[in-house]
């Protein structure tokens, strides 16, 4: 998948984020008042299961933050939602009476009241904020990057030594070779190989001068014919 289209996804998993988060911190404040009304009876009747059901519910939020924060997934799948959960925070944490007088009132539903009551507490910002900070790391906006494999090396036809030929690239006639890589009628030079020599892995072996015999030592046969 190209850089571009990861972003588009991103954006579509971040407009769709941007309803769900909101809706469900509105289901975690509902469970949260009535998580509340247990705790002011928890001498006579405790929690029960509605402090079972919320710490549920806070799981299942963190889960989803950290769905949207995913290294693979684009950041604005992250940022956008991010942006949407501080704005809603802040516009309750700067202008409380605004939002009672024109938002709470004329809902007059329990719901409204239970969530500005999470507003007041601060988790919704508190969650925005992390996910505008996952959203900054260079790394999410670049992407995965292809690796790079080197060419392969150019191949020679011999290897460089004392007393051996340098490395002469294959399709180019070296020297005393004819057009067709076939040795050449030039005239054999200093430690050119003498008659008779089999040639080596790396073409003509140099000549060398026999060794010294010792006095007395007969000399060597020669090879039959």
């Amino acid at each position: 998948m190209s850089n571009g289209a990861r972003h588009g996804l991103g954006v579509l998993v971040g407009l769709v984020a941007s309803v769900v988060l909101p809706a469900w911190f509105l289901l975690l404040a509902n469970r949260f008042f009535h998580w509340r009304m247990a705790m002011s009876q928890y001498i006579t009747q405790g929690t029960g299961g509605k402090g079972v059901v919320l710490v549920l519910l806070l799981l299942v939020s963190g889960v989803l933050i950290a769905a949207l924060c995913a290294p693979r997934l684009s950041p604005l799948a992250s940022l956008i939602p991010g942006v949407v959960l501080v704005v809603v925070n802040t516009l309750w944490l700067v202008q409380p009476l605004f939002v009672r007088d024109h938002i709470a009132r004329p809902l007059e539903d329990r719901w409204v009241m239970d969530y500005l009551d999470m507003l007041s507490s601060g988790i919704v910002l508190l969650a925005g904020a992390v996910l505008i900070a996952m959203s900054v790391p260079p790394s999410r906006w670049r992407g995965r990057t292809r690796p790079v494999f080197a060419g392969a090396p150019e191949a020679f036809s011999g290897i460089a030594g004392p007393g051996m030929p340098g490395p002469v690239p294959h399709g180019h006639p070296g020297p005393g070779m004819g057009g067709h890589g076939m040795p050449g009628s030039g005239m054999a030079g200093p430690g050119a190989a003498g008659p008779g020599a089999s040639p080596g892995p790396f073409g003509q072996p140099p000549a060398y001068p026999p060794a010294p015999q010792a006095p007395g030592t007969p000399p060597a046969a020669p090879p039959p014919a």
